[in-house]
């Protein structure tokens, strides 16, 4: 698995530093997280709050050819209650794996359908290609 936050943030008024993820997204799209982020993003502010010890994330959409406001800017406080269901589902997939259980989403081997396009999959099946 390969991820980390876009930013590290310090903002006035703000003591603690807090984790910042960047998004590009279309002005049609725009719409939907103008009053609320998406969930998925929200999720994986949350991960690197939990991964990082930090207390708090920025999202910023940047809505990509829009000539007036272009900016969407979603404030995220930790949640331990997210967090732990993103700490329940990662052990719950592990359990599987160790059990030999392969969800969809994790290709089996480097044959896989999914793993014919997939930039990682040197690193996931090494010694296999």
């Amino acid at each position: 698995v390969n991820g980390h936050p876009d930013a590290f943030l310090v903002l006035p008024g703000e003591p603690r530093m807090g984790v910042g993820e960047l998004k590009s997204i279309s002005e049609r799209k725009s719409k939907d997280v103008r009053d609320v982020p998406d969930f998925g993003h929200v999720i994986q502010v949350q991960t690197y709050m939990w991964l990082t010890g930090l207390e708090w994330g920025l999202i910023l959409y940047w809505i990509k050819g829009a000539y007036r406001s272009s900016l969407i800017e979603h404030y995220i406080e930790r949640d331990e209650d997210a967090i732990d269901s993103i700490k329940k589902l990662a052990r719950s997939i592990w359990d599987n794996l160790e059990e030999g259980d392969l969800p969809d989403r994790i290709c089996s081997s480097a044959d896989c359908k999914r793993a014919e396009n997939c930039w990682m999959r040197s690193a996931c099946f090494e010694g296999a290609l």
